[in-house]
């Protein structure tokens, strides 16, 4: 699976996944710092990533439709954050993305972030459960 970290995420973050076995490209790395949120997910979208961020706009379905896209990914934290809670939450969404490709007991697995929002609290996945495709 292939993810693109926000600018507002750093590179211990994507050391978190790509340590885990994922594809990881940063916006900062293709100097995308403040580009407009529409050019974020254009680059996603080409590149096929999906999007991990803490940037609240592309928790709106109205304005990024997780369908559209091969994922969004929302961080959420609280107001007063420290880089050591943006990692455990990092974690908590690495954790969700591994039990996911196996999951514990034969546990039903959880769906992957594709055409999805998944909002990520420290140790706490929510999904989306917008409109689907008929093709789903």
């Amino acid at each position: 699976m292939k993810f693109k970290l926000d600018e507002n995420l750093g590179r211990r973050a994507a050391a978190v996944l790509v340590e885990a076995g994922f594809d990881v490209a940063t916006v900062s790395e293709q100097r995308l710092e403040s580009a407009p949120d529409r050019a974020v997910i254009d680059h996603c979208v080409r590149e096929e990533r999906c999007l991990v961020t803490i940037d609240a706009e592309f928790g709106n379905p109205l304005r990024f439709p997780p369908q559209r896209y091969r994922g969004l990914v929302l961080l959420r934290l609280p107001a007063r954050v420290t880089s050591e809670l943006i990692l455990d939450t990092v974690r908590t969404f690495r954790d969700a993305l591994l039990s996911r490709e196996r999951p514990p007991g034969g546990s039903i697995p959880l769906p992957g972030p594709d055409r999805r929002l998944w909002v990520v609290q420290p140790g706490r996945v929510r999904l989306d459960q917008g409109e689907r495709s008929d093709d789903e």
